[in-house]
């Protein structure tokens, strides 16, 4: 879903609009990222509850934070290309790139922003851990509700100087955190639930979200898109648990950070040979076409890229942060938590 979110947004630059495309993104837009981050709070539930600040320090939030630092050099290189070279960008100049790069750790810059995002919000679940769930969900969740509420009438500009990962934890976190919360009960019920049970709550959210993208219904009311969301993770997780037995998905399933901080640069660096070829006139007549085969070539070349850096010492560190800093890490935490 996110991949072929990305593939349609650069595609658009060379004029090519599919509806079919549109209707698809728009209406996962309510399972997309709400599942990604609860799917990882369903997750964190040992390394917020159960493990140290060293422990969750030195093993998640650097892997996070260097992943996410190690890319935005990538992510200057492909923002400057689609400045340089296709049409209708909304940033064209070079200083502006520099400065959103440069300030990426307090406004986390490109599309990497879920990665900052998931270590706010361990330190956030990890800060609250013991805090009463009023305080642990009910708060995010109101600051969700009221987000969504509100964003549709936010300028534009005023969107782009906050960024996407502010606004994505505005959000977001009450999904990570509800999930947290949560997990055993959400893990028994999942795994204990029948088919017809499932395939109820699938049918819940593709009829619901499906009428609201076609116009036919309207969620326009303070908490709507919020209850959009919160059934697009129900949905999500029920979809999840009926595609269990999916050759294939599971390995996919568990390797998925090459292809989320691979796939952007991979799109552009296609997007941007076909509109200097010429070639926008064919992709514009075959534009829903064109996106998936995008998306596709995005998802199978993260894929091989991954498989052939990972085999060199310096291509691994675009995955994971070196050994010795994670050392570092580890020890950094444990002498602070030593007494005096």
């Amino acid at each position: 879903m996110v991949v072929l979110l990305h593939a349609r947004i650069e595609l658009a630059f060379l004029g090519a609009s599919s509806p079919t495309v549109e209707f698809i993104v728009n209406f996962a837009s309510t399972m997309r990222m709400p599942l990604f981050f609860a799917a990882s709070g369903l997750f964190a539930v040992s390394w917020v509850e159960r493990r140290s600040w060293r422990e969750v320090f030195s093993k998640k939030l650097i892997l996070l934070l260097w992943v996410f630092l190690i890319w935005q050099p990538v992510v200057f290189a492909y923002k400057v290309a689609e400045m340089l070279f296709l049409p209708d960008q909304p940033d064209n100049t070079l200083g502006t790139q520099f400065a959103k790069v440069v300030l990426s750790p307090l406004r986390p810059n490109g599309e990497l922003w879920f990665l900052w995002a998931l270590a706010l919000f361990f330190v956030l679940a990890k800060l609250t851990a013991r805090a009463p769930i009023w305080v642990r969900v009910g708060l995010p969740a109101l600051f969700s509700v009221v987000w969504m509420s509100v964003a549709s009438s936010v300028p534009e500009g005023t969107l782009r100087i906050i960024g996407d990962g502010w606004e994505g934890a505005l959000k977001y976190y009450v999904f990570f955190a509800a999930a947290v919360a949560f997990s055993p009960r959400i893990l028994r019920f999942y795994n204990e639930a029948r088919l017809t049970t499932l395939l109820v709550l699938l049918t819940a959210w593709v009829t619901v979200g499906g009428l609201t993208s076609l116009g036919i219904i309207t969620m326009h009311f303070p908490g709507g898109r919020f209850a959009l969301c919160l059934l697009g993770v129900i949905g999500g997780f029920a979809l999840a648990r009926l595609l269990r037995g999916v050759p294939g998905l599971s390995r996919i399933g568990s390797n998925t950070l090459p292809i989320y901080v691979a796939h952007i640069p991979i799109i552009v660096a296609c997007t941007v040979p076909l509109w200097l070829l010429g070639a926008a006139p064919a992709i514009r007549g075959a534009a829903g076409l064109s996106v998936l085969l995008l998306a596709a070539v995005a998802v199978a070349g993260a894929w091989w890229l991954h498989r052939g850096l990972i085999r060199t010492r310096a291509g691994s560190l675009m995955y994971a942060p070196p050994a010795r800093l994670v050392r570092w890490a580890s020890r950094t935490r444990n002498e602070a938590a030593q007494p005096s």
